[in-house]
Order: C-alpha cells, then structure tokens, then sequence
C-alpha cells in the first residue's frame, strides 16, 4: 500500500486486517491453556520476526538501524508490549466483557494523542463519529442490555487494561511521527525485533519451566498463524492506513473487532447474533462511513 493505492483498495484491506485480528481469538482460545500467557506472546513475536527475516534480507536489504532509528523503533515495540503485559496482567483481576468495554476508548484516544503528536486535527464531524463508533461497539459486546453495562465493577484489573490501552493508541500516530519512506515492511520488522527483545526479557524467569516436548503440533500451527496474519499481515496494512487515511480513520476500524468476532463465530456455526445485536453491527458501520467521509 503507497500513496498511489486507490481508497477503495485502503478500505479493503482495512476491512481484511481487522477480519485477522478478530480471528486470532477463537485461535488463542484454542490454545490458551497450553502455555504461559506471556511465553505465547513471545512465541508470537518470534514467528512473525522469523517469518518477516528473509523476505527482508533478500527484497529490502536495509542497513542496521543508527542509533536514533533504533531509538524510535523501541518506543513505538512498548506501546505494543505495554498493550500485551497490560492485558496479561489484567485478567487476573477483571473479566474479559470489562477488558472488551475498555478496548472501545482506543480509537478515540488515538486520535487524541495523534493531535499533539503529529498535529494531526480530527474535523468535529469525526469526533462525533467515534464517539457514535464506540457506542456502538459497546452496544455489540454487552449485546443491546443495559443491565449488563451496568452491572460493570470497576477494580484494578481495569486500571491496569486502561493503562494498557492508553499505550497502544499511543501505536499508529507513532507510527506516523517516525516513518521515514523506509517501507512498512521495513518498520514492521524492526519494532517486532524490539518486542520480541523486550518478552524475552520478561520472559526469562519461566522459559526454563516450559516443557518444549509437550507442546502439540496444532499450538506451533496456530502460533505460526498469529504470527503472521494479525501479527505482520494486519500491522502492515494498519500502518499503510495510518499514513494513507490518518490516525482517526484507520484505527476507526477497530471498533468493528466485535462485531467481526460475531461473523467468525457465525460462520463456524455458533449462530446469528440477535436483532438487538445487529442493531450495534449497523450503528459500527455507519459511525465509520462518516469517518471515512473524503474532505
């Protein structure tokens, strides 16, 4: 994706890299009790660098990072891990219906932090538009039912998930502050090296207790799925977007991880979601069009 790329084709993809990331769910849920949360992440992170190596040593042949660049790359890798860690963390104390409720702020505090970090001003009709957006999100997860909502605690596991997210809607206006021309591809590879750097890191007080024997070969399978679809396939187009669209846009399309979720498990028998339901899967998707509105 460049400048050249037709809109239609950016929005596309756009729809593409959420359908990934919603589909690494019932993925990770599959293997979920198979290792340690914070080993998966780093397993994550190993196959998508691992993934990403050749392709850049024979199609890009970048030269190692000066200092600065490295610099740059480190900060936009902790909003990823922080993001990550945070989640972890958090489901210790939470639920996952609080976790998916706070996930809904990100595109809007994106956009605010793409304000003082690229100047990067959302007209008022956009800000409208998010905030209808993440209406409509959270209508999706707690399914039209007031109660549901209300029924909400809130505790440490949430305030540890909110500090999480603040770090990744710090990820795309980053992303746009520090590309260089260098190509996405190129960037990518770069701040997956930080992060896997950084779990590893965290990660050396459990690696010696994993039993590497046992893992079945259905964990490598869906660990080498995540590293490369949700993982390189969608950050690249969601990076692209990001330079192509703006912040507000392209991370706008995250309020439709919930309703993408209810498709995959449609689509693999699970059921259609009810009318109340679908009434948020309309209210996402008209927030967005106003979003991506042309000027």
């Amino acid at each position: 994706m460049n400048v050249n790329t037709p809109l239609w084709l950016v929005h596309v993809l756009m729809f593409v890299s959420i359908f990934f990331i919603a589909a690494q769910y019932p993925m990770i849920a599959a293997i979920a009790h198979s290792l340690d949360p914070m080993v998966m992440t780093l397993l994550r992170f190993v196959f998508a660098v691992a993934i990403l190596a050749p392709y850049i040593a024979v199609v890009h042949r970048p030269h190692f990072p000066i200092r600065s660049e490295l610099f740059e790359y480190f900060l936009i890798s902790l909003t990823l891990s922080a993001f990550f860690i945070g989640a972890f963390a958090s489901l210790r104390f939470t639920s996952a219906l609080n976790t998916g409720a706070l996930h809904t702020t990100v595109p809007g505090m994106s956009a605010l932090c793409a304000i003082f970090l690229i100047h990067q001003r959302p007209r008022r009709g956009q800000v409208l538009a998010l905030v209808v957006g993440m209406f409509g999100a959270l209508w999706v997860i707690f399914r039209g039912e007031l109660h549901r909502f209300l029924s909400l605690d809130a505790n440490v596991g949430d305030a540890i998930f909110f500090a999480g997210c603040c770090c990744l809607a710090l990820y795309v206006p980053l992303i746009q502050k520090y590309y260089r021309g260098q190509g996405m591809v190129v960037l990518l590879f770069w701040v997956l090296c930080m992060c896997t750097s950084v779990m590893f890191l965290l990660c050396i007080p459990v690696l010696g207790k994993v039993n590497w024997s046992n893992i079945d070969a259905t964990v490598w399978l869906n660990l080498a799925c995540i590293g490369f679809f949700p993982t390189v396939v969608s950050n690249v187009i969601i990076q692209s977007g990001a330079v192509r669209i703006g912040a507000a846009r392209a991370v706008s399309y995250m309020y439709l991880t919930p309703s993408m979720v209810l498709f995959i498990d449609w689509s693999i028998g699970k059921g259609l979601p009810s009318v109340r339901t679908g009434i948020g899967v309309f209210i996402v998707m008209a927030a967005i069009a106003v979003l991506q509105r042309e000027d």
